[in-house]
This record gives C-alpha cells, sequence and structure tokens, in this order.
C-alpha cells in the first residue's frame, strides 16, 4: 500500500528484497513451484482477496456518501434558455434561415 508517506520507498526496497532472495534461492517463484503448490498458493491469494474486499466495504459504509449531482438543470441550459437559442441571430420560422 502507497498510503504511508515514503510508500514509493517501501515498494520499492521490498521488490530488490524479493528478487534478492528469489536469486539466492531463498523464495521460489510460481513456475518454480509443484501443481500442488501453486493451487495452495491460489487458494490462499482468493482468501486474502476476499478478506480485502471486506475490509475495503466495512470502510465504505463507515463513510459518507458522495454528493449526487442534481440532475435538474438550469434555466440557461435547457433547451428554451439562451444556450440552445442565440437571441443575436433570429430564425424566420418559415422558411428558417436566419433574418438580415
Amino acid at each position: 500500500m502507497q498510503t504511508q508517506i515514503g510508500g514509493k520507498n517501501y515498494l520499492r526496497s521490498e521488490r530488490k528484497r524479493w528478487k534478492r532472495n528469489t536469486e539466492e534461492g531463498k523464495k521460489k517463484t510460481i513456475s518454480d513451484l509443484s501443481d500442488r503448490a501453486k493451487r495452495q498458493k491460489r487458494k490462499m491469494r482468493r482468501k486474502a482477496k476476499r478478506r480485502q474486499k471486506e475490509r475495503e466495504a466495512f470502510s465504505n459504509i463507515n463513510t459518507p456518501p458522495q454528493r449526487i449531482f442534481s440532475m435538474q438543470c438550469s434555466p440557461d441550459l435547457s433547451p428554451q434558455g439562451n444556450v440552445w437559442r442565440a437571441k443575436s441571430n433570429p430564425v424566420d420560422q418559415e422558411t428558417n434561415r436566419a433574418k438580415k
């Protein structure tokens, strides 16, 4: 997570540590695991993801809702307002041409 101060530095150092451990053989990559170990690893990740989603859902319950934008248009933005009908260039209704 990058919510902490210096989170980018923390992630960078963890990435370097993981790479060093895999090169030294302390940590196995997914391709080096057996089929059973791969299934166990996936199962653990699914459970962890489920827990993470539950935590996020719980934290969203406790936050106030965002303001909803009002769908009502102001008179200037409505089709009858000045934006849609230009008063500087009136149109003759019978011929649909601009008056001179």
